[in-house]
């Protein structure tokens, strides 16, 4: 969103995240965020890549029923509403109300594709990203 807002780049792919923090919290970076307009991709036959958080529980775990406890409220409305409205994403569970910021990306088609196809092209992609200097920035 700097480079866009500085006229180094026209385009730029980043986490809806960042753009809801600039826009909400991080005053001195409100004009990057400004400066850029969300598009939400779609590829054929495809939807939006969207990152993944989880929780998992130890086999061995001393306190199992705190633990089940703990992550059956983090998927419920009250923690999903928390986090949607605090770290401007998507809840996981349906239903849950979008932060304004985030609803006025339009809608979000996820992808399907299941994380064993996308966990067995890892390397390759990695190794793209490398071989393109992706990570390295503008003028790369």
């Amino acid at each position: 969103a700097k480079d866009i807002a500085s006229g180094q780049c026209d385009i730029g792919i980043a986490n809806t995240y960042y753009y809801g923090l600039m826009l909400n919290k991080e005053p001195d970076r409100k004009p990057w965020a400004e400066a850029v307009k969300i598009i939400m991709p779609r590829f054929v036959d495809g939807g939006t890549h969207v990152n993944i958080s989880g929780m998992a529980i130890a086999r061995h775990a001393p306190n199992l029923a705190q633990v089940r406890i703990l992550a059956d409220w983090m998927v419920g409305d009250k923690a999903q509403s928390i986090y949607a409205r605090q770290n401007f994403e998507h809840p996981v569970k349906p239903g849950v109300a979008l932060d304004p910021t985030v609803q006025a990306f339009g809608p979000l088609t996820p992808d399907a594709t299941p994380m064993g196809d996308i966990a067995k092209n890892r390397k390759q992609a990695s190794m793209l990203v490398d071989q393109i200097g992706f990570n390295a920035g503008p003028g790369s």
